[in-house]
């Protein structure tokens, strides 16, 4: 019997730790986008809040 079909059998519950992943998402988010909303006048820690 291969791992995947013991996977298959004996996994109950599957997780994802997701916080690295969307603090990483809103730097990029800011990042590419403030070049773009050079004339907001707005704070870019605003923008991210807003696009959750």
């Amino acid at each position: 019997m291969d791992s995947a079909d013991i996977l298959k059998r004996e996994a109950k519950v599957l997780t994802f730790d997701l916080f690295g992943t969307l603090v990483d998402l809103q730097s990029r988010l800011q990042e590419q986008s403030m070049p773009f909303l050079r004339h907001w006048t707005g704070n870019s820690d605003d923008l991210a809040e807003a696009l959750k």
